[in-house]
């Protein structure tokens, strides 16, 4: 039996996932792609499926139902990852006949030993082609949580305290803004090569390009599928990374010939472009608790020429014991709940849970408590996160502060360039949420700066 090399890799990065032997789908699905060598159609059907679910997920899961005997909980692993994968393509990608839709799903349960679920899979997907319009216009009037975050697709807790901050009007805006298609970002390695030459090189290779409008050394390109094994990539003239996080390092705003202070580093991308940014001139000391990731800095120094970083393996709570030395700039990029990159990573709403946020609090205060006492007088130090929690952002600066008299907030205002100033807070923060203009915004960061008094 023939099957669709896109959706068996589909299934199994979905399934991984499931079953918790994952975090994160880009590494699954690059490191299956890789093991494959997947064609290029293929390739791109995969994808399309494997972040479509993960995207769409609660609204699949609500259609479902609709046409199941078995509560969504009671249906097996591997025959709801099915399930999505068939909805997914019945709803959103119309160019596939839904006839070869119903038919892949009925292989993929025969391939992956699940006949005896075949006609139950075969069953909800022919009631949902004759009665989905139906569906579609009742589900239309759904106005209670359970209804909205479902059509959303969110989790109902993320979207009942989401409702409660933003109003209903808002979360709809937000989370509609988090099933969008994000725009592929990259960095222009600008020690090697200018924005302009990197575009000309790309328009050669038949790649349009268009600058970016809050990053000055950005371009949008129309695919990331690949990228990393354009011969451009190799030489070191670009770093995937979305507008958003390239905004972090405008706003440490590192000098040459500085010694800064990189904590939760990995995998690199504000590390380079820090380095970047001092043309290489200077000390960053990155560290990371991933010895794993950490490498991939190494990796990445290496490609693109940069000989100014170290790397050190280490828990950021214990920096000062870590590294004896004080710093201009330290720039604590903490761990958070990530809810501020959903587009780019719809998996982590599946992920997260309300203790996460709450447990990450924590674990950022204490990372935040010890990294200022490796700036130097007078010096700066930055936190961020790609989250848009409050407990996490302005509840964990409020809180340093109050127990922190040394070190006073200092307003972001020239850092960045005049499109991205309409993200700063009358406070004087960066943060590109609640601010949304379309789905060309950057990535929803938060950022704060503060500085070391005498």
């Amino acid at each position: 039996m023939r099957i669709s090399q896109a959706r068996k890799a589909a299934f199994e990065v979905l399934l991984k996932f499931e079953k918790g032997e994952i975090k994160f789908l880009k590494e699954s699905l690059n490191q299956y792609i890789e093991d494959h060598k997947m064609q290029k159609n293929d390739l791109a059907l995969a994808t399309d499926i494997v972040y479509g679910v993960m995207r769409w997920r609660g609204l699949l899961d609500f259609k479902i139902s609709k046409f199941s005997n078995k509560k969504i909980s009671s249906i097996d692993k591997e025959v709801l990852i099915i399930l999505r994968i068939s909805v997914y393509q019945l709803l959103f990608l119309n160019k596939i006949p839904p006839r070869a839709v119903v038919d892949e799903g009925a292989k993929l349960a025969y391939y992956f030993r699940k006949r005896s679920a075949a006609d139950f899979i075969n069953g909800i997907l022919r009631k949902f082609l004759r009665r989905r319009n139906e569906l579609d216009k009742a589900s239309s009037h759904e106005e209670d949580i359970d209804a909205l975050s479902n059509l959303y697709s969110h989790p109902k807790w993320m979207f009942e305290r989401w409702m409660s901050r933003f109003g209903l009007k808002g979360v709809k805006r937000l989370c509609k803004f988090n099933n969008e298609i994000p725009p592929n970002a990259i960095r222009v390695n600008t020690i090697k090569i200018t924005r302009s030459q990197l575009a000309e090189l790309f328009k050669e290779q038949k790649i349009e390009c268009e600058f970016s409008k809050y990053c000055e050394d950005g371009l949008i390109v129309p695919s990331l599928q690949g990228i990393t094994q354009n011969p451009l990539f190799k030489k070191g003239y670009f770093y995937i990374q979305d507008e958003g996080s390239m905004l972090v390092s405008r706003i440490l705003k590192p000098e040459p010939g500085e010694n800064i202070l990189d904590l939760c580093s990995a995998p690199g991308g504000k590390t380079t472009h820090i380095a970047q940014i001092i043309g290489n001139k200077g000390l960053i000391i990155a560290i990371d608790n991933n010895f794993r990731r950490l490498l991939m800095i190494k990796e990445n120094c290496s490609r693109m020429g940069f000989s100014a970083v170290k790397i050190t393996c280490g828990d950021g709570r214990e920096c000062g014991s870590l590294i004896k030395m004080n710093f201009d700039k330290v720039l604590v990029d903490a761990p958070c709940s990530g809810t501020g990159i959903l587009r780019r990573n719809p998996e982590i709403k599946w992920a997260r849970s309300y203790n996460d946020i709450v447990d990450l609090k924590k674990l950022q205060k204490e990372i935040l408590n010890n990294a200022c006492y490796c700036v130097k007088p007078d010096g700066v130090l930055v936190y961020s996160t790609c989250s848009i929690e409050l407990e996490e952002n302005q509840e964990v600066i409020e809180s340093f502060l109050s127990n922190h008299k040394n070190f006073i907030l200092k307003k972001i205002t020239d850092e960045i360039p005049q499109e991205a100033k309409k993200f700063i807070t009358k406070e004087g923060y960066f943060q590109s949420l609640p601010n949304i203009v379309d789905n060309s915004s950057p990535d929803a960061f938060f950022v704060a700066k503060m500085k070391k008094v005498s």
